[in-house]
């Protein structure tokens, strides 16, 4: 899945502005950073409307440093939310019986759908460092925005008995549409992070999240993320 422009220009902006404020990054207290995630979805949006589970995640944020130990962290990020093709719907109608006289019409049906999107997040969290050993918590607010595209394809096929002198008739009727939905809403924060050096920490996140499908409806999950944080 391709990101889109203005994801492209969040990473730009995001490298352009820390390297700028990081000339005086070691006596400030505002704090850059640079993170990519891999995500694991879980729940409803996973097996429901994704059907599947990994994605991931860019962001950009600054930290500012209230004491020692704790600092308040915003962040702007795009998640991509990108699906596997499922088989929606599959069925047969059966025409008339042949022991009325007349021969039977048939219609089979089958409806394939591929959910693929994502969306910003803007986040709030407090951090506070533990024991002085590189290990510190997280947790906060996120706002989210996001769009899934549903990719609709597949066919309705007839076969008319009836319309033919010969032998039968087959109709083939595609489906090939995409519907667009969106969803807007807040989620919990929970992480842990271990600063390697000052420069570099890995951090475990979870979080909540909801997306709706065209037919599924608004489906909840869980992001479970592991991801890489450069601080310039």
């Amino acid at each position: 899945m391709k990101l889109p422009k203005l994801a492209h220009l969040l990473i730009a902006t995001a490298m352009l502005s820390v390297t700028a404020a990081a000339q005086d990054a070691g006596n400030s207290r505002f704090q850059p950073e640079f993170k990519i995630s891999a995500a694991y979805n879980n729940g409803a949006l996973a097996s429901e409307v994704l059907r599947k589970h990994m994605g991931f995640v860019i962001s950009a944020s600054v930290g500012y440093s209230l004491s020692d130990t704790t600092s308040i962290v915003g962040g702007l990020g795009y998640r991509v939310l990108s699906g596997d093709q499922y088989l929606a719907k599959s069925y047969e109608v059966p025409g008339t019986n042949v022991n009325t006289g007349y021969l039977p019409n048939t219609t089979y049906s089958a409806l394939n759908q591929k959910h693929d999107g994502g969306g910003f997040e803007f986040s709030c969290l407090y951090r506070m460092d533990l024991l002085g050993g590189g290990l510190y918590v997280q947790g906060g607010l996120r706002l989210s925005s996001y769009k899934l595209s549903t990719n609709n394809f597949g066919a309705d096929i007839t076969t008319d008995a009836n319309g033919a002198m010969n032998g039968a008739n087959t109709i083939i009727k595609t489906i090939s549409y995409i519907a667009d939905t969106s969803t807007i809403g807040p989620a919990i924060v929970l992480g842990l992070g271990y600063r390697m050096a000052p420069q570099h920490a890995l951090e475990f996140n979870l979080s909540s999240l909801r997306a709706e499908g065209e037919d599924t409806g608004t489906k909840s999950g869980i992001a479970f993320e592991i991801g890489y944080s450069i601080r310039f």
